[in-house]
């Protein structure tokens, strides 16, 4: 009890600026009454600690050795980099909530609630800070959603530091007068179940079309990520995700797809990046993933950015013959997506395919290229 007194309840003082609110505090204004820890006696523990800046190395990370860092991000556990605490919590919630998208049920995103946990080593200079920050971005980014937690518990660690979050439905919804519901991203009666709606792993079906969606409009960095861990390069900044309206469309279509039954696979894009999601879901059969559309879309030259940058997204499988629907589905709720290609039956291996140029621009450097060849 003590050391969830001493660090929800204690007053921050980060950088010499004392903060205004405590952990505590800040996130009992987004929790449901049941789950908060009110402090019942005064406080008078102070928390000093200092921010750590986020870290750049200048090492170019090669496109032919993606393999290498894919296998390696694989192998790896994501550690919670003290520079950018906040942007690990952010995807760890939107991660958490694009999860829930798999699993049976009848449910909209209004009607989940997230229970979090955190593990954390206080110990190394910039840990108070960065789990002040983690509770912060957690606090912001769910309350930005329209979203509460269930409650949430702290305890205090060695070693790795961790946030983990479950998801359930309200309390409310389970009210025999639960009544009509008027309220956006919300349905009467909602269901969650612990099965998984459709498979993680690709069909085997070439026709098929293997379709990225990110969750959030924010830039491609390495940041924070997994493989700037690996390879200790610390990445600069990670990527801002703070678009929640954007992803509670995103969040919305994906789900109607799922209840109506379109997807033949799915799975969550969060740590590790997009290339690690395509990995584990390519179970036996082989894909090359083109991620060009993106790099164009995003004006983005760095493949891997596109590839190991963690922007929380989701990636689906559907019938040819459901292209046409999805499409539709997709630009009516303005939710950008990338096919990234399609299954290949026989391989085992994912290969990658980029290319910023568009289409237009490729075909005028071959012509010029040819008509050079001829003088």
């Amino acid at each position: 009890m003590a050391e969830k007194l001493t660090a929800l309840h204690a007053t921050y003082v980060l950088d010499g600026v004392q903060e205004e609110y405590t952990p505590a505090q800040l996130l009992d204004a987004v929790t449901e009454p049941e789950g908060r820890h009110p402090l019942i006696a005064p406080a008078e523990e102070r928390a000093v600690d200092e921010t750590l800046d986020p870290v750049f190395r200048g090492i170019a990370l090669e496109p032919g050795c993606t393999d290498a860092y894919l296998e390696a991000v694989l192998a790896a556990k994501k550690l919670v980099p003290a520079a950018s605490a906040d942007a690990y919590t952010r995807v760890r919630v939107a991660a958490a909530l694009i999860d829930a998208l798999w699993r049976t049920g009848h449910f909209r995103l209004g009607d989940l609630r997230l229970e979090a946990s955190w593990r954390w080593d206080e110990k190394p200079v910039g840990a108070r800070a960065a789990f002040y920050e983690s509770v912060r971005a957690a606090a912001d980014y769910v309350d930005a959603l329209g979203l509460k937690f269930s409650g949430y518990r702290y305890a205090r660690t060695t070693g790795a530091s961790e946030l983990t979050l479950r998801t359930r439905i309200a309390r409310d919804a389970d009210e025999e007068d639960y009544g009509f519901v008027s309220e956006p991203f919300r349905s009467e009666h909602p269901v969650l179940g612990a099965r998984r709606s459709c498979p993680g792993t690709l069909a085997p079906d070439p026709q098929s079309w293997v379709i990225y969606v990110p969750f959030d409009t924010t830039d491609f960095r390495l940041g924070g990520s997994l493989l700037a861990q690996i390879l200790d390069v610390g990445g600069g900044p990670a990527p801002q995700i703070t678009d929640a309206d954007y992803f509670l469309d995103c969040h919305e279509v994906i789900r109607e797809l799922v209840e109506d039954g379109i997807l033949l696979s799915g799975a969550t894009v969060g740590e590790g990046g997009l290339l690690r999601t395509v990995r584990q879901m390519a179970d036996g059969v082989g894909l090359t993933v083109d991620v060009s559309d993106v790099m164009r879309a995003y004006q983005e030259q760095d493949v891997m950015r596109i590839l190991f940058a963690e922007v929380p997204g989701a990636v689906i499988q559907i019938h040819d013959a459901d292209f046409d629907y999805l499409d539709a589905e997709l630009l009516l709720q303005d939710v950008a997506f990338f096919p990234l290609g399609h299954p290949v039956p026989g391989r085992t291996d994912v290969r990658v395919k980029a290319s910023a140029k568009s289409g237009i621009q490729t075909i005028l450097e071959s012509l010029m290229q040819n008509a050079e060849g001829e003088d």
